[in-house]
């Protein structure tokens, strides 16, 4: 039965907060002229600052009922009511922050130098594509997934390897080159040591 309860509350909240979205949009969407009341009362002076609704008061009403709502629900139903203000703060906090932003984009014709990177890029890949390709003319079994795995593996054992020394890094010395392990033995901090778990 509580989960019943729990169900029609939630429904209902669900309800009465869509109703509340939609009329706000509808009174921030409207026209002025919807808010002049036709009768007695207040007149609509159509700009001649002789009193007249500009529906800001309407919106400060809406605006009150919103906060007044969120803070029922966070006292009488804080499972409701607290995430509902996280969700409002943080529609708050990124509506005032897009606002902050520069929305337009400078156009350039120039080529930057970041272009100029991306088509340093695709040269290379269109390189290393031909020189697979070259390889497979004296390998036609070559695989380019097996290669690049022996690649990641022998990089990742490689660095593994210089933290513990000059000894466990010259094991590597058919792939790598003696200028290659000096470069990596110079990326240790000073005073490395390998610490054995026991």
């Amino acid at each position: 039965m509580k989960q019943t309860f729990v169900a029609k509350l939630s429904f209902r909240l669900s309800i009465l907060v869509a109703s509340l979205c939609l009329i706000t949009m509808g009174a921030l969407f409207l026209p002025v002229e919807v808010f002049a009341r036709v009768g007695g009362g207040q007149s609509y002076g159509g700009g001649s600052g002789s009193g007249g609704g500009d529906g800001g008061g309407a919106i400060v009403w809406i605006l009150f009922q919103v906060v007044r709502l969120l803070l029922y629900l966070t006292i009488e139903y804080p499972v409701i009511g607290i995430p509902l203000d996280i969700i409002v703060i943080a529609g708050v906090i990124y509506y005032f922050m897009r606002r902050g932003s520069p929305t337009t984009q400078a156009f350039s014709s120039i080529i930057t130098s970041t272009s100029q990177t991306q088509a340093q890029t695709g040269d290379r890949s269109e390189v290393v594509a031909r020189s697979f390709a070259q390889l497979r003319k004296f390998d036609p079994n070559f695989s380019e997934i097996v290669f690049t795995d022996f690649c990641y593996a022998l990089y990742a054992k490689a660095h593994e390897a210089r933290g513990r020394g000059t000894g466990a890094l010259d094991l590597f010395s058919p792939y790598l080159s003696e200028a290659a392990r000096k470069s990596l033995l110079q990326r240790n901090p000073p005073g490395l040591q390998e610490k054995k778990r026991g």
